[in-house]
């Protein structure tokens, strides 16, 4: 399940002051399979489903936009929202080796995103999309030996690399941003909870922080890990 809000701070002339504000609901799901070929080298397909709920808001401050408000509205231009269907088919390729006690992880991962829209407030919004990403990422998993609330602490963390494609690299390019892909660099502190909470493997705290070619940014939140 997803969530995110965002913001345009409009910084042209005629049309400064004006924000456009954008809300986005989702929820995915889906499932695969794991196949591993010996102790180390693993492979895991997978397709899953996501529905996606998005909703604009114009707030118009400059003169220009207070006049021509109504008719943007009415045209659908503005404040309008979209419903959309996705169908997310993806593989894992990895190779996970243990030094002593510390766990290294590297995979890489594709995934294709078809999406459309089967509903929409405006006649001038519509959604028709075909998108791929590729990551590649190296984890590392350290226990520490100290014990909290009876469970083992593990430190750890991962470096990926995620390479947009398709209508999603092209739909940067047009906004400017021209984002070929993004980094993220993410630290965690977590308890073991293997077999003691429901198909938990680990369960704590971890943090990110993400560049591009022309953006920062970070994260807070619950690191979680299931095992099936």
């Amino acid at each position: 399940m997803g969530y995110l809000k965002y913001k345009n701070d409009l910084k042209a002339a005629r049309l400064s002051g004006d924000e456009n504000k954008y809300t986005t609901y989702a929820v995915d799901f889906g499932g695969g399979a794991h196949f591993w070929f010996d102790d180390h080298l693993s492979l895991a397909p997978t397709i899953s489903g996501i529905y996606g709920h998005t909703k604009n808001e114009y707030s118009a401050f400059s003169s220009l936009s207070r006049a021509n408000y109504a008719a943007a509205d009415q045209a659908g231009l503005i404040n309008w929202d979209v419903d959309t269907w996705t169908i997310v088919p993806a593989t894992e390729l990895s190779y996970q080796w243990t030094w002593r006690r510390v766990t290294f992880t590297a995979s890489s991962s594709f995934t294709y995103f078809h999406t459309e829209d089967f509903h929409s407030s405006s006649s001038k919004v519509s959604i028709k999309s075909d998108s791929e990403t590729w990551e590649n990422k190296f984890d590392v998993d350290v226990p520490i030996g100290v014990t909290l609330l009876s469970r083992e602490v593990h430190v750890g963390g991962y470096y990926s690399w995620t390479g947009f494609y398709g209508d999603l690299s092209e739909g940067f390019s047009e906004s400017q941003l021209k984002v070929n892909g993004v980094n993220e660099i993410h630290g965690r502190v977590v308890l073991d909870v293997l077999n003691k909470l429901w198909k938990l493997k680990w369960l704590g705290v971890g943090g990110s922080y993400f560049w591009g070619d022309q953006f920062t940014g970070w994260s807070v939140g619950v690191d979680a890990s299931f095992k099936f």
